[in-house]
Formats: structure tokens, C-alpha cells, sequence
């Protein structure tokens, strides 16, 4: 049994649209270079109420011609013929993504050091996990510098944002219900 192809998500609205409207490859590809919806073609063909509306076919022609300033794309291509190439580059990234991954990790086990399996952190004792921010400086120390520890608010404060609110206390509560 012959396996079927599976046609992404984002596609399958343009075929919809095509069977529905009864457009032809060109006619989508157009719409699709010029950026339409294919939801909104309703609105677009809506000549039963709205009879000075172009025709889909000649307003698309019509959009296509003034953007691109000529009749008809170079190559026409059906959606599936662009889904089918879109899921084969995919698996092409997919797959060197792989490789990719493979030979890592072959570097890396090639690059293991050989002492005696002790592992070093990189922490000395006493010396505190510090990460830089986007300038460079270390938080932690900026943050002694200050003489406040902005990560992190103090016991009966309650930190929104950048600015910390005190919490309500017990004597506060009972001086509103009095």
C-alpha cells in the first residue's frame, strides 16, 4: 500500500480555499504572494450582496498585476508540489540537525579528560553561584554593593514588578474591622 503524504497545517487552508472558490494553482499562488487570507475570501467573492465587487479570480488578476506589474507568476506551482518541497527541506534540516548532533557528541567523548573521575564544579567554597547580567557585572556583588538584594523581597513584603509593597499586618487588619 502506497504511503500517503502528509501535507502540513498551514497549507491546508489554500486547498480548501481552491476547491471551494474553484481557483486554479495560479490563482492561489497569487493570493499567496500577495499575502490574502484565504479566510477572508468569502468577503472577497461576496458578489450576491455586494454586485460592484470584482469577481475573485479578476480581483486577485487585478491586486497581483498592480503589486507585481505583471499577469502571472513565472512558475506556477501547485500547493501540493510547494508542501511536498516544504516537508522534504524540513526533513533535510532534520536531518543534518542530526549529524550534527552525532558528531558532538563523538567530539565530545573524544574530548573527555582522562583524571581520576572527579568532576569540578568550577565553585571554590564560600564563593557564591554568580551569573552576569546583560552589561557584564556580576548581580550578586552589585547587589551587596547596594546593600539590598533586589532578587528576592524581604519576609512581610510582597514584590510586584520593581517595587515591593509591605503585607498587611495582624494590627493593621484589626484597626480595619473596628
Amino acid at each position: 500500500m502506497a504511503k500517503k503524504h502528509r501535507i502540513p497545517h498551514k497549507f491546508l487552508p489554500w486547498i480548501e480555499a481552491r476547491k471551494k472558490y474553484k481557483l486554479s494553482h495560479m490563482h492561489i499562488q497569487m493570493a499567496r504572494e500577495l499575502g490574502l487570507s484565504p479566510k477572508k475570501f468569502g468577503n472577497y467573492a461576496n458578489r450576491e450582496q455586494q454586485p460592484w465587487k470584482l469577481p475573485l479570480v479578476d480581483f486577485i488578476e487585478f491586486l497581483y498585476e498592480r503589486q507585481f506589474k505583471k499577469k502571472e507568476p513565472d512558475e506556477v506551482k501547485s500547493i501540493e508540489q510547494i508542501a511536498g518541497e516544504h516537508v522534504s527541506k524540513r526533513n533535510q534540516k532534520k536531518a543534518a540537525k542530526a549529524k550534527a548532533e552525532t558528531q558532538e557528541s563523538t567530539n565530545e567523548t573524544a574530548a573527555e579528560p582522562e583524571s581520576g573521575g572527579e568532576i569540578s564544579l568550577g565553585l571554590v567554597a564560600g564563593q557564591q553561584n554568580q551569573r552576569p547580567d546583560s552589561e557584564g557585572h556580576d548581580q550578586a556583588s552589585e547587589a551587596g554593593d547596594r546593600g539590598d538584594d533586589r532578587s528576592s523581597p524581604s519576609v512581610g513584603q510582597i514584590a510586584l514588578s520593581d517595587h515591593c509593597i509591605p503585607a498587611q499586618t495582624q494590627d493593621d487588619a484589626s484597626d480595619q474591622s473596628q
